[in-house]
């Protein structure tokens, strides 16, 4: 955006990114009410299909945190995936997520059981946000874990994504391409 005199000018890409926030905000909350019937435990499902990453992030996010109201926030949050890949893909998603566990001062801890330098480096900056009440191990993976698998573990419930192997597969190749630009 750009004010000169009287006028403003907005750009095509601050159109995009506040088109996806209204987008982010219509997803989230028109899965809400599914979201908490099954929290209650009034319905039961299992198992969700999305049809994009930026779908099942979403939808992950706001379940998360629907969720997350429901239990104190002395309770740990852990996550359990392959690489914290979150913070350089769906940053705005993955800020919330932080944010929102330093102002309820959830603890939080993360396992990369593939990780790498990226990671590393990632880990830095959530450290910097979390400070004390974030913790990590890197490259140990006592769940023998695929790269296509993920959890988030809140309280008594376990959130677990299964991509399909190919994704998986082509997501860690992307995944080793944007290392070696670095």
């Amino acid at each position: 955006m750009t004010v000169h005199m009287k006028y403003v000018s907005l750009s095509g890409s601050w159109l995009l990114r506040e088109k996806d926030k209204i987008i982010f905000a219509e997803n989230a909350y028109t899965s809400g009410k599914s979201i908490e019937k099954i929290i209650r435990g009034e319905e039961r499902k299992k198992v969700f299909i999305f049809r994009s990453l930026n779908e099942i992030d979403l939808f992950w996010t706001h379940a998360y945190q629907i969720l997350a109201e429901q239990v104190s926030n002395q309770e740990y949050s852990y996550a359990i995936q392959p690489h914290d890949w979150y913070y350089y893909v769906r940053f705005d998603t993955d800020y919330y997520w932080m944010k929102k566990h330093q102002e309820n001062g959830r603890p939080s801890r993360t396992i990369l059981s593939h990780s790498s330098g990226l990671d590393s480096l990632v880990i830095r900056e959530r450290k910097k946000i979390l400070g004390n009440s974030f913790s990590y191990t890197l490259n140990e993976n006592p769940l023998n874990l695929t790269i296509n698998t993920y959890y988030n573990v809140l309280g008594n419930y376990i959130f677990k994504a299964e991509f399909d192997p190919v994704v998986g597969a082509k997501s860690y190749d992307l995944y080793v391409m944007y290392l070696e630009l670095l």
